[in-house]
């Protein structure tokens, strides 16, 4: 299998994984945490974000660089949505993966974080919109299951199931995440190309599988309040409609749960916001 982005080839990986061993380990341990899939052994550690940096606050236990959670940025505007998605993903784990969502051969847009160059090629994915969410064959990695142990609760043998069952090139993503010491975070761009193809039946086993494996799923969604918002751990709404006017433009939680110091229900101007406003301003300098 291939990076679409940058023709790197990470070899056949199959199932992202390390190699095989007796049938007494936990299922906890198959599940990818900075590991070489091929060897098993360790990948150089990227840095961590510096702590107390300015945004979200890191002394909340809601704050998603300290535990896995999953959000929506929401919106009409798809570049502001897009450059939130990025400086909330940064936010969490500055060494974040990036996967957009377009047809084969089309350019990302201008405003794109990928194509202003802000991302490592390497942690920079695509996926046609009609592959973005098929489900994997689980039966193809069932040879993993001879890695469990027999005393494993069900319950936790179906969360392997379903974390086997994740999109092709989401189980790709994962096992080229590096441990940081925080829980890494993919990052999902134009989740609205996926139309029809964003069922509950689809998207909830996806949360809770990469969630249970102990990462973080945002996703950026450009058009009307998507019904399946109700789904992530947080919905971020974005109000405005030419990026260029960012600075009138504000964002509200929605939920039930603050996120960092971001409180429910509380509109915030973007430019209030310093890991925002950061993004926001190299994005969009003032002429």
């Amino acid at each position: 299998m291939r990076a679409a982005n940058s023709g790197h080839d990470f070899g056949e990986l199959g199932a992202p994984f390390p190699g095989r061993g007796p049938a007494d380990r936990a299922v906890s341990a198959l599940i990818p945490q900075g590991e070489d899939p091929a060897s098993g052994a360790s990948r150089p550690q990227p840095a961590a974000p510096t702590a107390g940096a300015p945004g979200l606050g890191t002394g909340s236990s809601r704050h998603p660089a300290e535990t896995p959670t999953s959000a929506i940025v929401y919106g009409t505007s798809r570049p502001l949505v897009n450059l939130l998605l990025y400086a909330l993903a940064e936010e969490a784990n500055a060494s974040f993966h990036w996967l957009d969502i377009r047809p084969s051969g089309e350019a990302p847009p201008e405003l794109d974080p990928a194509r202003l160059g802000w991302i490592d090629e390497r942690r920079v994915w695509t996926v046609d919109p009609l592959d973005a969410l098929a489900p994997d064959n689980a039966r193809a990695n069932a040879a993993l299951f001879e890695l469990v142990r027999e005393d494993e609760p069900p319950a936790t043998l179906a969360r392997l199931s379903d974390f086997l069952r994740l999109p092709e090139r989401m189980q790709q993503i994962l096992a080229e995440m590096a441990s940081t010491g925080r829980p890494g975070v993919l990052a999902v761009a134009n989740v609205h190309r996926t139309g029809k193809s964003f069922p509950d039946s689809t998207l909830v086993p996806i949360l809770e599988a990469i969630a249970w494996a102990g990462y973080s799923l945002f996703v950026g969604y450009a058009g009307p309040a998507p019904s399946v918002r109700a789904r992530f751990a947080h919905a971020v709404r974005v109000e405005g409609t030419n990026p260029r006017h960012w600075r009138s433009a504000t964002l509200t939680l929605e939920g039930d749960s603050p996120l960092g110091t971001l409180r429910v229900g509380e509109p915030t101007a973007l430019a209030d916001l310093p890991f925002v406003a950061r993004v926001l301003e190299r994005a969009l300098p003032e002429e």
